[in-house]
């Protein structure tokens, strides 16, 4: 996806939440322990590599000023899957993000736009939506199903 416009996390620290960060040992679905609500990171100037090189699409410039993921619960990615290519990975900070009007419609526009959708929720349940559209073979679908993952065939609404 193309960067539209930089933004700063200001008081958002969804991710601190959302992601597993390797090198504190911090489970994804839990807050960092040095994350401090409404200020950021307490060790900013030398958090880890895993922290420094996420950017969310909301700081890259996607989406509305309001959809920033403290407001909204969800933390929206992309990344290069190997089996499937570009994909969108939506991280689930608010138990029940994904089932608001916001969080539906999210995925949606992401499929509309022929994007398979990764929903990754705080239980640790992970979904892939596939848009009925895109054009994956069997063997990679095939593969996926073995990495254990639930596979939804869908269409935007």
């Amino acid at each position: 996806m193309q960067n539209e416009k930089q933004r700063t996390c200001g008081e958002c620290s969804e991710c601190c939440k959302t992601h597993q960060v390797i090198e504190l040992k911090k489970r994804a679905g839990k807050w960092c322990r040095f994350r401090v609500k409404g200020l950021g990171c307490r060790i900013y100037q030398k958090h880890p590599k895993g922290c420094v090189q996420f950017e969310c699409q909301w700081l890259k410039g996607h989406g509305e000023e309001s959809d920033r993921p403290d407001r909204t619960g969800i933390v929206v990615d992309c990344l290069v899957l190997e089996l499937i290519g570009e994909t969108i990975v939506l991280y689930e900070g608010m138990n029940g993000a994904f089932d608001g009007e916001y969080g539906k419609a999210l995925v949606a526009h992401y499929i509309h736009l022929n994007f398979p959708v990764f929903k990754k929720f705080l239980s640790g349940k992970e979904v892939f939506l596939i848009p009925r559209t895109l054009q994956i073979s069997l063997k990679k679908l095939q593969m996926l199903i073995e990495e254990k993952r639930q596979i939804f065939i869908a269409e935007a609404h």
